[in-house]
């Protein structure tokens, strides 16, 4: 059993919040508080929700020659709609406007593409209903006559043309504003099943003359753009499954509700699926460092983006022989005095260019306190966030988690010295080295687990032993997660501070497995945390690209990062990303020669 959508309309969207609307015949748009391009299109939205829904789902809508264009409907087909049959033209992508305000709602669209159905019965084949999602044109004219024929039940959600009045519905979905326009106009449609919408007022599902109220569900709306088309969507998808109106109408109303959640009209989230591990054990390196790199990069704007006001501006970086940088055989308290003297140097014992945790150890260092305690109060994550390059060693090497737990423990010390900080960084480093063997995705999320536990017995006392838990129920929490947003949300309300290791490892572990080791994506997802973001998309990124490999991050990201290791190099020992993978290699090569 198919489902067959068919559309026509604008396939991009300019959506803004206005204090006021344009008059009617004006030709000026107001200044919005906000306005950006999203993706639309209510075929293509209704055809991702019915196949998320768990239906087979067929879609027809004309697909402009544009880059834009093809990006949407590729997605669509990796998420599983048969677009196959979808014409291609030469016209330019259609676009609409669609502002907000005080005094309501207001849309404005080009004319939308002309195309015609090649192979009807290509089309129909294998097809249970049909669902026109208009705008009107002579496409929908032949499409319906053609279903008709052949018995096919036809759907309508959306305005609707004074012709549609002779036909019979199974189902129509609309607002109150376009059902009322077509019983204005003297043809109302009729259809086996009518659900009018009407916004926070709920819905009203008619069935034999039989009114049902279907009661909105309360939220808090960012945008209302594609709200109309996932009830609509899941509501025909919830009917053809064999659901009664009213239970349709109530998951229909859930739908909606999440669609105001977020800025634009489609799903924040496509269907997931698990990334294909690495091809090599050489490509998951290259994986590895570059999620870590990537994730820090992009994560950083955002960031700064939830920086308090006081944070006015950045100390300036570091870069070449400027760098600390503790020599082989150094004892303990020569890299401790390496990192005071450095911090020292660029600001004294409250540096811009120093975490939370250096700060403070630095601030006890100065009162006198012996460098082995001068750690105790770490628990920030920006020691997980560099160890990386551990996890990949232990991996190459074929550490045990014991071996790499002291790994861990020593590339803490002076500062982050605390068990809570070693348990959460041991959870994301143990994660990379199993990644970096080939194990499956998900006895990587299961090392996450164990190398928490490993690191909660090291170091100074503290809450370590809640890491392990936290993490899991982070991951429940991803599991249970419809969309990115509904997961942003949750994350942010993990208990702990910002900036600990308490919240950001089981965040970033939560986002690896809820984007099935995708490391670009897991980076997308984190850019929203705010002032950790840095941190967890490094992390993230890190755990998924030690899984997948190169293959899911950009290809034009790579110049980019072997651009900034040679700025942060001396001039005359220039390192790319393969010179750093290369060296791991060497270095476990080394090790295990003995």
């Amino acid at each position: 059993m198919t489902i067959l959508v068919a559309g026509n309309a604008a396939l991009l969207d300019l959506v803004g919040v206005a204090d006021r609307l344009p008059a009617l015949h004006g030709n000026a748009i107001p200044p919005a508080a906000r306005a950006d391009w999203a993706r639309g299109g209510a075929a293509l939205i209704a055809a991702l929700r019915m196949v998320r829904y768990g239906h087979d789902v067929r879609l027809w809508h004309p697909v402009p020659r544009d880059d834009r264009a093809t990006a949407m409907f590729a997605d669509l087909a990796d998420a599983g709609v048969d677009t196959r049959l979808c014409p291609s033209i030469d016209q330019v992508i259609p676009n609409g406007v669609i502002l907000s305000g005080h005094a309501g709602r207001s849309t404005w669209s080009n004319r939308n593409a002309i195309a015609e159905i090649g192979d009807m019965d290509g089309l129909l084949d294998g097809i249970s209903d049909v669902i026109i999602a208009p705008v009107w044109g002579d496409w929908a004219d032949d499409l319906l006559r053609a279903a008709s024929q052949r018995g096919i039940r036809c759907s309508l959600f959306g305005a609707a043309p004074p012709a549609l009045a002779r036909q019979q519905w199974y189902m129509r979905v609309g607002n109150a504003a376009q059902i009322a326009a077509s019983a204005d106009a003297g043809h109302p449609v009729t259809a086996t099943i009518t659900c009018m919408t009407r916004g926070a007022a709920g819905a009203v599902v008619t069935v034999a003359g039989r009114d049902s109220f279907i009661p909105a569900k309360a939220v808090t709306v960012i945008d209302a753009t594609g709200a109309d088309d996932a009830f609509a969507a899941i509501f025909m998808a919830a009917m053809i499954d064999g659901k009664t109106p009213v239970e349709a109408g109530k998951e229909a109303a859930r739908a909606a509700a999440e669609a105001s959640l977020h800025w634009g009209a489609w799903p924040v989230e496509q269907a997931r699926r698990a990334v294909p591990p690495g091809a090599g054990q050489h490509d998951r390196v290259l994986g590895a460092l570059a999620g870590a790199a990537t994730g820090e990069t992009l994560g950083m704007l955002n960031s700064f983006v939830w920086m308090p006001v006081w944070r006015k501006e950045m100390a300036p970086g570091t870069q070449g022989d400027d760098a600390c940088s503790p020599q082989q055989g150094d004892t303990r308290d020569q890299v401790a005095n390496s990192l005071n003297d450095f911090f020292m140097s660029m600001g004294g014992s409250d540096p811009l260019a120093a975490g939370p945790g250096t700060r403070r150890a630095l601030q006890t260092r100065e009162q006198g306190e012996a460098v082995d305690v001068i750690g105790k109060t770490g628990v920030a994550d920006s020691v997980a966030m560099r160890l990386a390059p551990i996890g990949v060693f232990a991996g190459l090497a074929q550490l045990d988690i014991a071996e790499t737990t002291t790994l861990v423990e020593a590339a803490g010390w002076p500062v982050h010295v605390t068990s809570l900080a070693i348990s959460g960084a041991s959870a994301v480093v143990w994660a990379i080295a199993v990644a970096i063997r080939g194990d499956a995705w998900g006895d990587v999320m299961q090392a996450a687990l164990a190398g928490a536990a490993a690191g909660a017995t090291r170091g100074i006392g503290g809450d370590a032993q809640g890491i392990g838990g936290r993490i899991a129920a982070a991951r429940a929490l991803a599991a249970a997660s419809l969309s990115v947003q509904k997961l942003v949300d949750g994350l942010a309300g993990l208990p702990g501070a910002d900036g600990d290791c308490g919240n950001v490892i089981p965040s970033a572990i939560a986002i690896a497995d809820f984007v099935q080791g995708d490391p670009a994506h897991a980076i997308d997802i984190a850019g929203r945390l705010g002032s950790d973001a840095d941190t967890i998309a490094a992390l993230a990124a890190a755990v998924c690209g030690a899984y997948a490999g190169t293959t899911c991050l950009p290809a034009d990201w790579r110049p980019l990062i072997d651009h900034q290791l040679d700025r942060h190099r001396d001039r005359n020992a220039p390192l790319t990303l393969a010179q750093w993978a290369h060296q791991l290699e060497d270095l476990a090569r080394a090790h295990m020669s003995g």
